[in-house]
């Protein structure tokens, strides 16, 4: 059988619906594009039939899988021990490639022997372009990036530099990352700078690896050519506590990876203020509405901020204690499942 080109890897949680979705497109692209590859899905122990969706709907596919949630990079890893192409497809459950994506991206790599990662345009389900293309980020975009401070001053001129909103979202360029919903990558430039680091459970992961390859001269190549939809963060959204807490804890692990322990501790303690802040916010904002009855817009607006409450209340307490606000066992070394068929996808020659 012939030598897979491109390994498209999903590292999937709980997405059922949208993982067949996906993983019908990666066939149908392979197909289209005449490319020979293969299909691995690694499983974080869903608990809604992804790995029997696999078995049963794609059986060309390989299936790993892992008897606890251990996140996405380490996933991503099982799955690099196992692949057999040259390119590497990482892309998440909840994404689709579109018509000629893959030949677009597998293009952009053939044509561009500096680029080690070639990502696509982003978009929603009504095709509008999502905002997925970052400069690296210096100390004080990450104290304002995704915290109380963003929200309270939506037009900071940090985050527009960071989001590359002065470049248009049709040209095709060098840019320093993007977000990790498609990625292709190729593999002798991973081999060299190093795989995803298993530490970061959720998020930075991609941040930290192109650093990594823009420090040994590679680049990230965004193609727009190529399309993906991408539904966005609906595994991550299944649990919203657990979901800020591994950002949080990943911003703070990548920011004393690069920066050091002293700027991480000096990180943490400036958003635990801003955490403070928004829960006195959302304190003074739930006690105003408490005279509204439980089926008025107001109750209902009194219901959310309870809710933002539940999350911010154990959020300031890990900040301050160090208390987890989830369980532990992530991570945790388990035995691992791995059913392999035929492997191959597309062409075989």
């Amino acid at each position: 059988m012939k030598q897979p080109e491109c390994s498209a890897i999903v590292v999937s949680f709980n997405v059922a619906p949208h993982l067949a979705r996906c993983l019908r497109s990666i066939s149908v692209e392979f197909k289209r594009s005449d490319t020979c590859g293969e299909i691995i899905v690694v499983d974080n122990a869903s608990r809604d039939g992804s790995a029997d969706l696999v078995r049963a709907e794609f059986p060309e596919a390989l299936l790993i899988e892992v008897p606890h949630n251990e996140g996405f990079a380490a996933g991503c890893r099982r799955g690099f021990a196992v692949a057999q192409g040259e390119q590497l497809l990482l892309i998440n459950p909840d994404a689709e490639l579109l018509p000629g994506a893959l030949a677009a991206l597998l293009g952009c790599l053939r044509r561009h022997p500096a680029a080690a990662v070639a990502v696509p345009m982003l978009t929603d389900g009504d095709a509008r372009p999502q905002a997925s293309l970052r400069r690296f980020p210096r100390l004080a975009t990450l104290s304002v990036e995704s915290t109380a401070v963003q929200w309270w001053w939506p037009g900071c001129p940090l985050l527009q530099g960071y989001y590359e909103e002065d470049r248009a979202h049709t040209l095709a360029r060098v840019v320093d990352w993007a977000t990790g919903a498609c990625w292709l990558v190729r593999r002798t430039a991973l081999r060299q700078v190093g795989s995803l680091d298993p530490r970061f459970f959720m998020y930075f992961e991609e941040l930290d690896v192109a650093i990594r390859l823009h420090s040994a001269g590679w680049e990230v190549r965004y193609t727009p050519g190529a399309q993906v939809i991408h539904h966005g963060s609906l595994s991550a959204d299944q649990n919203l506590l657990a979901r800020d807490f591994y950002f949080h804890q990943s911003k703070y692990q990548f920011v004393g990876k690069w920066w050091g322990a002293v700027a991480a501790v000096a990180l943490r303690g400036f958003i635990a203020l801003t955490v403070a802040g928004q829960l006195g916010e959302g304190a003074l904002k739930w006690l105003l509405r408490g005279a509204s009855g439980p089926g008025s817009a107001a109750g209902a607006a009194r219901h959310s901020h309870a809710r933002r409450l539940a999350i911010l209340w154990p959020m300031l307490t890990w900040h301050v204690s160090g208390k987890r606000p989830i369980a532990r066992g992530h991570g945790d070394p388990v035995s691992v499942r791995v059913r392999r068929t035929s492997l191959q996808q597309g062409s075989q020659g």
